[in-house]
Formats: structure tokens, C-alpha cells, sequence
């Protein structure tokens, strides 16, 4: 399966995308601390979290939060390189370069942390019926 049938798939099911696909992306303008904290979060599962700390941790460095910040802040890849897995200790923390819980950025944070966390197993598929994402839209749209 290819990268965009994988994200058609996690848009559409909330599917895994599965590991990140190294090897495709760009990564000549990333500095080493960029590639380490891109790494790092590569590593988080689907519908999971984790805090800057933990990335920062990770490293080898708790004292680095901000700076995994700023490097999450340049992410060019933020479906791929699952940033949005990313949260402050104390609130889902920025997306995208900004922190306002209003901006279209941290909604988006908030769909897709809200998608993955509704993804149910193939094998289980009969508990939730399956949902396009105009409907799952929708009914984001109405909360």
C-alpha cells in the first residue's frame, strides 16, 4: 500500500498510517535535533500521547521542552510526522506554529487526536459502523 492510500485510509477509517516513511521525506533542511525530536515522535502509537517532556526526556535532555517545541513548530510533514501526539503538561499545547485553542491549527490537532482515538480494529468493525469523513465532519461540526 502506498503513503497516500495509507493517509486516504487514516483520514477516511482513522486507520494507522503506520511508520513514517523515512525514506521518502525530505530531510536535508532538518538539523540533527529536528531529526532527533521527528524520530522521537515517530515513535508514538496511534491514539496515543505523549508531552514535550517526554520527547525532550527521550533525548536525553529533559530541560529541552521548549526547543522540541520549536522543532514541532518547523515540522514539514505534520500528518506523516505525527506532531499533533505531541502535548503541553497542562493543555494540548500548539500545532503548526500557534497555541490559541480557537485558531484552525489546534482544531485540527483536536480532529485528529479525535480521530485516532475513535479508530476501531478492522476485526472489530462491527461494534462502529464505518463513517466517511463528510459525516465525521458533520458531527464535529454539531458538538
Amino acid at each position: 500500500m502506498d503513503v497516500v492510500d495509507r493517509i486516504r485510509g487514516y483520514f477516511y477509517e482513522g486507520e494507522p498510517i503506520g511508520p513514517v516513511p523515512w525514506s521518502l521525506l525530505d530531510q536535508s533542511n532538518w538539523s540533527s535535533f529536528q531529526s532527533q525530536v521527528y524520530w522521537a515522535i515517530g515513535q508514538i502509537p496511534h491514539g496515543e500521547t505523549r508531552t514535550y517532556g517526554w520527547v525532550a526526556g527521550r533525548l536525553g535532555n529533559a530541560a529541552a521542552s521548549r526547543a522540541v517545541g520549536q522543532a514541532l513548530k518547523k515540522n514539514p510533514f505534520p500528518i506523516l510526522i505525527p506532531c499533533h501526539r505531541v502535548l503541553s503538561t497542562n493543555s494540548l499545547g500548539g500545532f503548526m506554529g500557534t497555541a490559541d485553542p480557537t485558531q484552525v491549527e489546534v482544531q485540527l490537532k483536536k480532529r485528529l487526536m479525535m480521530l485516532e482515538e475513535e479508530y476501531k480494529s478492522p476485526v472489530f468493525s462491527f461494534l462502529t459502523p464505518a463513517r466517511s469523513w463528510v459525516s465525521y465532519g458533520r458531527a464535529l461540526g454539531s458538538q
